[in-house]
């Protein structure tokens, strides 16, 4: 079934150089047509981020997302089931 999920939260610290203070916020979506993939959109009070995460073979996760949305990232985890 379709999904979609939201998050919101307050952020404050006091580092120097990367202040994160104020509203982060975002939203996840899982369509009905691809059930293993997930979309992210997020805010972390100073930058947007787009990204998403595809299982495959039930244990290969695939993830990628877009930084400030200009600086790509991307990485592989292995989901180990402990029953």
């Amino acid at each position: 079934s379709e999904e979609v999920g939201i998050h919101l939260s307050y952020l404050y610290n006091k580092r120097k150089e990367y202040k994160l203070n104020g509203v982060a916020a975002g939203i996840s979506y899982n369509p009905t047509f691809a059930p293993d993939l997930r979309v992210i959109a997020e805010y972390d009070s100073k930058d947007f981020a787009l990204g998403a995460t595809y299982l495959l073979f039930n244990h290969l996760h695939m993830q990628v997302e877009l930084q400030r949305m200009k600086y790509f990232t991307g990485g592989l985890a292995y989901k180990i089931y402990l029953k």
